[in-house]
This record gives C-alpha cells, structure tokens and sequence, in this order.
C-alpha cells in the first residue's frame, strides 16, 4: 500500500506529544509572536561568528504505511565550543518559574526533537540543549541545559514520533478517503454556467504554479462554488496544503459554507471549519485566561485528544463535514475545554478553512500556523477582492484614545497603583499630539506603551472576574496593536499617518493610520502557496497589482457577463447635481424619480445613497411623495449599528414578492450593497443615486498625497466606481432575471467615469423627467416576466446567501455533466455525467499577465485587453 505522507513543525509535534495541564498564562498569551520575534532577533545579533541562527532541519521517519516529515528552524546552533550547542529562545513576561511549570516540558521537547535532527549524521557522540529564556522587556535570561548521547536523542526522537503517528493513523484514512472524492468530484450542478468552467480553470491552474491569480467574473454566475471547485480538484496534488477562504463580510461567509455544503452532498468528503472570532466562541468572556479562573482552560492539554476527535470525526454534526460555531461550542462544552482553543487545533487538520479577511492579513488576528509551510501551508483564496485594499489599510492601522485609559486607570488604582500611574502617564503623552505628526515623534508614546504593558498584562494575570478584566484586556489589545503597527510603521514611515485630535466630549484621540498595504501585503502574499484574489468588480489589474503589492508573475483573468444585456435596462440620469454641495436642492426631483420608477413597476426596489443624512432626506420626501401616488407603498430603511435581526428581517422582507410594492433604502458599500441575492420578482429596480465617493477627510487627502499624480484615482475614484458596480450588481442575477438599473449623477456622464462602466451594458443617457417613460416601455416589450421563475438550478439554488432563510432551496433544474451553457439556454435535469468537462486541465481560459497592457474591463470572455482607461 502507498504510504500516506504527513508534513508537521517540531514546535506543533512537541506541543501535541508532550503538553500537559492548563491552557494559557496569567492573564492569556504572555507575548504576542511578532514581539517574541522580534526581542530574539535583537538577542541573536549579538551572538559570534561560531553561532549558527535560523539553522533549518528537517528529517523523515516511517511506521506502518505513514511517513512523517518533521522539519522546523533551530533559534541556535552553538559551534564555539567542544561539543555542539542546539538553542531554542523563549520569549516570556512575569514568573519564569510557573511558566516552567506550565510549558517546561513542551520547550525541552522541542530543543530536543531539534538536537535529535541536528545530531543525525554526525560524528559527535554528544550534543547539548539549550533552552534560553529572554524577558520580554529588559535584556535579562536564563539558561536550562541538559547532555545527551546520540543513543538517548534518536530514542527521544523514535518514542515522540512514533506516539505522533498514533494519532494520524485515523488522519491518514480520512486523508485517502478526501483524496479519492476528489480526484472523481464531478461539478455538483451537472454542467457549469456560462463562465464557470473557465473560472474553475483558471483556479485550478493557478493553485498547480502558484502564479497568484485575479479573477473579475460577473455577479450571479456563481463564482463561490466555481473556485471552490477548482481548487478543490487540485488539492490532493497539494501535499499537505489546506484553503484558506477568505471573506470580508457574512454573505460571502455564508455564500463559502452553504457551497461546501453542496460539494459535500455531491460526494467530496471534506473537513470544512467555520472560523470565528474569540468574543463569539468564548463560553466565558469576562474570566481571565488561564487555569485558575477558567474551568475551560484548567486541564485544557489533558482532555484536548478526545475533543478534537469528537470535533473531526464525530457524528452529532447537522451538516455534514461542516465544523460551524455551534458545533465548536458544544463539543467544548461536553468535554470542558477551551472552544477558542478547540478551534484552533482543530484548524490544521481541515481541507478549508473559512474565515474573515483578518484572519489572514491581521498582525494579531492572522492565523499563522496555518500558513507555516512546514506544517503545509495554505492556498488562500480572497472572496470580493475588491475589499481587500480598503481592509488591509484598517487591519495595519490603530488607534488610542485618552479617555479610556484615564477610566482604566480609576478602575484599578485601588489594586495597582503603579499601573494606574503609567496608564494617566500614557493618556498625557497621548493629549500632548497635536494635529498631523510623524511616525518618529510618536515615539515618546511607545515608550510610554512599552512600560504599561508588561504591568497591565501582569494584572490581568490576577485580576478578578468580570467586566472590570474585560474592559481592561480590550485595552491591553488596543495598547498592544497600536505599538506593533507602530513597530511596522517605522519601516516605512511615509506609508503612514500619525494625526491627534480633540473629539466631542474634550477627549483625546491619537490615530495611527495606514496610507498604503501594498509592502506588508506583499511579505504576506509570499507565504502562500498559492494566491487566489475574485470579484464581480476588480479594479484594473495594474492597479491591483500597484495597492495590494502583488508580484509581476500574477495573471488576470476576466469573463464577460453571460446574463442577456436587454434584460437590464440601464438609464443614466445626466441632470442631477449629486455632489454634496449641490444635494439639498437636488432632493426632491430625486424623490421624484424614484416614486415615478416605483409607479411605472410596482414591486420591490432598492434605493443606494452614499450617506446616511442624505438617505433620510430622501427617504422623507420620498415618503411624502408615495402617499399621493402609491398609498399602499412602505419604505424600509438601513440604520447604522444594525443588527443581525434587523438585518435578517430588512432582506425578508424584500423577499417576500406579495404584490406590494416597497422601496428600500440602503447605503452604497453598505451591509445591503454586496452579497445579497434577490432572484425573480422580488427585485424590479436598483437606484444608484449619487457618486459613492469616500469622505475627503484629511485622511482619505493623505492617501491620495500619497500616491502622487494617481491620487484622486485611488483614493477617490475608484473605490467609488467600485461601490456602484457592487449595488448595481444586486439587480441581475440569473438569465432570467429583469430589471431597470437607473445611475443618478452628473459626473457619471463624464469620460472618466464613464469608460469605468461594464462594457456590456446598454446605457442610455436621459433626463430625470424621462425615467417613467423610459421604464414604462421596457417593461412593455417584457410583459411575460413569469417565465423568470422557470430558471435554472443555480438560480433557484442559488450559490450565494439567499435572504431570509441563509440556506440552499431544493428546486430547480440542471444540465449534463460537462456542458457550459450559454445565457438564455435551458435544459431538464438530468443524471450527473462525469465527461471530459471535469477534466479543468482541458480548457484554456482568457488570460493575461499583470505586467502587460490592461484595462479596467473585458467586453466579454476571451476578448483582448484594451488599453488601460485614463
């Protein structure tokens, strides 16, 4: 029988093998692993020319039909004296004896796996360990050594990889089991869609060159599910490797899951873990983090084995292979661990990994064991791309605010006086930044942070339950952010901006924003093993080479729309006046048009603002308006600070087609702008009125100084261009689908902006006085709207979250294996075929490389590039 190969870290077989009693420290992580990082380089510069750092080793070992690969990076390798040196540097704060204690056994395991792989091969007899233990704060340490025989090591080596192979025995049947689905996983629709089996390709190509790829491909064609499969059927080719989808808000999470769920129902047997945050997992959020005050964490590494097994292969799951957050929580729960904990242990031994964009790009938040390509690695794939610009610059900037240090500081000034002090200490140096300032001149405020964290985290350790301990390691997180995007930002300090302000109230606020992700991005990007980045709307791939530092060998795919073009009408109203400047006398003719689109086609429609304030005086006179004309019309509207029910029951109620007509109001990028699925009737029109236009705040202003003559382009322009596409994009979703797209601004008119619109559309430009008129007649020359609910399975059951019920209907029909179906093409369903349209490696999908000449569109798949739009 083949072997099975498993690729693991030293660090994780030693923490597997050899961990025992609690979870955590004194109040949580002790050091946060950029800053253990960092204080060990420091360490290591000192160290002789005889000193070996980083030294990487790696060895196999057989049992059975298992073959295991350790590997991992050595801190030390010590050649100076008589007998060599193998060196493991900790990083610690607080008590060094109950660290010990704790982890003691889980460190001298480590060193001693590395000294067993150093020592193969060589002809010393004898070795020495050492693990050296560097305070966090000061430049003090501590050493605990031990001899070995050559003999002793390779029989430490034999018992903790042989005890390792015990538990992947079970892993190593799952993983033949998940390879052989895959490798016969036929498309779970019976025939792509038109442009899915070339996004599929193109997927799957990319995951075999690890050439990074961006792929725009229409809203509604079902791009979830179409990478997902691509990427899929490369996987067991991908020894070892996991994917890591990535999202940037619910729907698309929503979207991945109920996607994974219908490859599994097709056959593919997959793990696919439903990633969240610590604050929705935790079953005891106001306790510290440690033995002493959480049951959960007490004993946490004595029960971990059973309740991973009950997590992985269990059967109490409602949806197969789907490892959501309420199966987390309940398997911690019946086995009394961590479920934060749970969670990520259980992370490595899954095939997809769906999670917030965070959980990738984020200093803190990023899940760096599973992209350690010793234990793998991890093919990620990026969900509305479009976001990820937008997303990086919010996940690398920080923020502290005065005031809550100050009421952090009275809160504990009766238990730790000296921390109280530090704390107002912090808050003054905070006060004192005045309007715009340099990366360097914050620097009185990290010293200021680097002596309250070491203290504040030691009073976590032993800080009483409650909300007073949870206030305080919110705090702690947002101290410790900020000095970390500090630490970044001095590397290159002109991609940042320091500004401090006064707000409402008389506080002080500093913030610490990120001008451009494009350098850290890019450090991130290269420890993927392959990159995957797909929207509906993508910007130019010169541009998204240029924000997201993307390497020169990246490819760009785009496909054209496959839904018919006179299905959608497109109006361009060219009279209105939407800058801000100019909005208020512009309301009521807006008002206007959106009753008279209402009138001409009852049903529901959405109506996309870019501001809040602007919405509600829209939405008022609109109201007036709907009274005189549609009496029986309501009007639903977003608010800020939504939630999930509130939500839930806004997108409801718009999918209810009961014969009412309604007009929704949301905010263009907002909640309701992306990922929302409403097929057939329940959406008639969508109404884009006004440029989406960030606020030109001095900060946005930074940007644009930033990046110099393309200022205005990526800082205004663009994300503008981005958030319409994105609300248009909610009208059609199917080939079925009918509707009338009205874009209401001035500027749209203009060349600029103009040539950034899909090139397939239709668009006429009219009056505002027109638009009854115009929609009137269309609707005319689509009186049979009923054949809409006759679509195809994919419209039906659909790939996207669907509002309402957040899971997949069971209607509709398919297509043979194997076909692509063109837009207005229909066929019954019929018995899944596997044919020569599974077979990815066969198609050859519309291509081009980043460095080549691009444009900001395709007419439609296959189509050569055009110049880039200026």
């Amino acid at each position: 029988m083949k072997s099975t190969r498993f690729r693991a870290s030293v660090g994780h077989v030693a923490d597997f093998v050899h961990a025992s009693g609690d979870l955590g420290g004194r109040g949580g992580p002790m050091v946060r692993p950029i800053e253990g990082l960092r204080r060990q380089q420091a360490h290591q510069a000192r160290y002789g020319k005889d000193h070996r750092r980083e030294v990487a080793l790696e060895a196999s070992w057989r049992q059975d039909d298992i073959e295991l690969v350790l590997a991992g990076r050595a801190d030390g390798i010590d050649l100076s004296g008589t007998e060599p040196v193998v060196e493991e540097i900790k990083t610690y704060r607080g008590d060094l004896e109950s660290l010990r204690a704790q982890r003691g056994g889980v460190h001298d395991a480590q060193v001693a796996l590395y000294g067993a792989l150093f020592s193969r091969g060589r002809k010393e007899n004898t070795l020495k360990t050492r693990v050296r233990y560097v305070h966090a704060d000061d430049d003090s340490w501590s050493d605990v050594e031990r001899c070995w025989s050559s003999a002793e090591l390779e029989t430490f080596f034999t018992t903790t990889c042989s005890a390792y192979v015990r538990w992947l025995q079970a892993e190593a049947g799952w993983r033949q089991a998940r390879n052989a689905s895959l490798a016969e996983l036929s498309f779970p629709y019976g025939g792509f869609r038109a442009g899915q089996r070339p996004l599929a390709a193109a997927v799957w190509r990319a995951l075999g060159d690890g050439k990074p790829l961006l792929a725009e491909a229409p809203t509604g064609i079902g791009k979830t599910i179409a990478v997902l499969f691509g990427a899929l059927r490369r996987l067991p080719e991908m020894e070892g490797t996991r994917l890591l989808y990535l999202t940037a808000r619910g729907p698309g999470r929503a979207s991945a899951l109920a996607a994974s769920a219908r490859l599994i129902s097709s056959g593919a047997a997959l793990r696919v873990l439903d990633l969240r945050a610590r604050d929705l997992l935790c079953l005891e959020p106001d306790t510290p983090c440690s033995g002493q005050a959480c049951r959960y964490a007490r004993g946490y590494f004595d029960r971990r084995r059973n309740a991973l097994q009950a997590l992985l292969w269990g059967e109490e799951q409602s949806t197969p292979g789907i490892i959501d957050l309420a199966r987390v929580r309940d398997v911690a729960r019946r086995h009394c661990v961590c479920p934060v904990a749970l969670q990520h242990d259980a992370a490595r031994w899954c095939d997809v990994i769906v999670a917030d964009m965070n959980h990738g790009f984020d200093p803190i938040a990023r899940q760096r064991v599973l992209l350690d390509p010793q234990e793998g690695g991890a093919a990620i794939l990026i969900d509305e791309a479009h976001n990820l610009e937008e997303r990086a610059r919010d996940m690398l900037s920080a923020r502290l605010e005065a005031g809550a240090l100050r009421e952090l500081a009275v809160g504990v000034r009766t238990s730790a006086v000296a921390l109280a002090r530090r704390l107002l200490r912090l808050a003054h140096a905070i006060s004192a930044c005045h309007g715009g300032t340099t990366v360097a001149a914050l620097e009185p405020v990290a010293v200021a942070l680097e002596r309250v964290l070491p203290e504040l985290n030691d009073w976590l350790g032993r800080a009483p339950a409650g909300g007073l301990y949870g206030r305080s390691r919110e705090t702690y997180g947002c101290l410790l952010r900020f000095w970390l995007i500090w630490q970044e930002a001095l590397a290159s300090p002109d991609a940042w901006w320091a500004h401090g302000r006064r707000v409402t109230g008389g506080d002080h606020i500093l913030l610490l924003r990120c001008l451009a992700p494009a350098n850290a991005l890019a450090r991130d990007h290269a420890r993927s093993k392959a990159l995957v980045l797909f929207s509906a709307t993508l910007p130019s791939a010169c541009h998204m080479q240029k924000v997201l530092g993307l390497p020169d060998t990246a490819r760009s795919v785009r496909l054209g729309s496959p839904f018919p073009p006179e299905r959608q009408q497109v109006l361009l109203v060219r009279d209105l006046d939407l800058r801000m400047s100019a909005r208020e006398r512009s309301t009521p003719a807006l008002a206007r048009l959106i009753v008279d689109l209402a009138a001409s086609r009852p049903g529901h429609h959405l109506v996309f603002l870019p501001s809040y304030a602007f919405l509600e005086r829209v939405r008022t006179e609109v109201a007036e308006r709907l009274r005189a004309v549609l009496p029986d019309a309501e009007c639903l509207v977003q608010r800020p600070g939504m939630t999930d029910d509130e939500r839930a029951s806004f997108l409801r109620t718009l999918s209810d087609p009961d014969g009412r007509t309604r007009i929704a109001f949301a905010i263009s990028g907002g909640l309701f702008g992306e990922g929302v699925d409403l097929i057939g009737d329940k959406l008639l029109g969508v109404v884009v009125a006004g440029l989406p236009m960030p606020p030109p705040d001095v900060e946005r202003k930074a940007i644009g100084d930033y990046h110099g003559p393309e200022g205005f382009e990526i800082a205004f322009r663009t994300p503008a261009i981005t958030r319409l596409l994105q609300a248009a994009g909610r009208l059609i979703r199917s080939e079925r689908d009918v509707g009338t797209l009205c874009l209401v601004d001035h500027r749209l008119a203009q060349s600029g902006y103009r040539r950034r619109l899909p090139s397939n559309w239709i668009v006429s430009e009219i009056a505002a006085a027109e638009v009854a008129e115009r929609v009137q007649a269309f609707w005319a020359d689509h009186a049979a709207t009923s054949e809409r609910r006759d679509c195809h399975a994919q419209d039906e059951d659909h790939l996207h979250h669907r509002a309402g019920d957040g899971e997949l209907s069971h209607a509709g029909k398919a297509l043979p294996g194997g076909d692509e179906r063109g837009a207005a093409q229909h066929v019954p369903r019929r018995s899944r075929v596997r044919t020569q349209g599974d077979q990815l490696d066969s198609y050859a999908e519309p291509e081009s490389a980043l460095s080549s000449a691009d444009s900001a569109r395709y007419a439609g798949a296959g189509d050569s590039h055009r110049g880039p739009a200026q």
